[in-house]
């Protein structure tokens, strides 16, 4: 870009993949959904072995991701796009990277970001890395379960897991008699202090196989 003076002005470009293919919010409506009126409505995949299956196509996606080096930023189930191979894809990278660089700015409020899904050493302008994207996860894997955005931020361990346990009972409730572990799951993604969560993909991935065995029910 040239300015007045003679001088240039870098230009920056975003280039994106065009993909094909349904976001993860309407995917889960379309076959998931309840009839309602003339409309459909989700709370949840009420099938454990079908809801630990996607979260562990995501779990694996992102896994792909963080092996390149890139922390996401910015996941939650609007990011998602289930492409018609069946394939996971996340997108809007950087959108996250310049909402990162205006947050380190006075004046840019915190709720412009996807504020339940964002991990709280996020909100605070700290550092982040690895574990702020599980903690999303965490709260896409909620939103599986209920339909429902993840409760905020809640700093004691047993605090959280109460009110994950108590939103999947009264919105989906054959999905946690059937596995107790999936709350389990959930909660270690979403804990407040990121150094007390699942501490990256492979370890999240192990538990979702782990509560993918029969008999298998509760973390602890």
């Amino acid at each position: 870009v040239k300015l007045g003076d003679g001088a240039h002005l870098p230009a920056v470009f975003l280039v994106e993949q065009y993909l094909q293919g349904t976001r993860l919010d309407d995917h889960l409506k379309e076959l998931f959904g309840r009839q309602a009126g003339e409309g459909r409505f989700f709370t949840g995949i009420d099938d454990s072995t079908v809801f630990l299956q996607y979260a562990t196509r995501l779990a694996t996606a992102v896994q792909a991701i963080h092996r390149q080096g890139i922390i996401h930023g910015d996941i939650w189930e609007q990011n998602v796009m289930v492409l018609e191979s069946g394939e996971f894809c996340f997108f809007d990278l950087g959108a996250s990277a310049i909402r990162d660089t205006a947050h380190l700015h006075p004046g840019i409020s915190d709720q412009q970001r996807s504020d339940n899904y964002c991990a709280p050493e996020r909100r605070k302008g700290e550092r982040h890395g690895r574990r702020s994207d599980i903690y999303s996860l965490g709260g896409i894997f909620y939103y599986m379960a209920t339909g429902m955005v993840p409760p905020g931020s809640v700093p004691d361990i047993e605090e959280l897991k109460n009110r994950i346990v108590c939103g999947i009972e009264k919105q989906n409730l054959p999905l946690i008699e059937s596995n107790r572990g999936i709350a389990d799951i959930i909660a270690r993604c979403m804990r407040y202090n990121k150094d007390q969560r699942t501490r990256d993909t492979e370890a999240l991935l192990d538990d979702l196989r782990l509560f993918s065995s029969p008999g298998s029910h509760e973390l602890g």
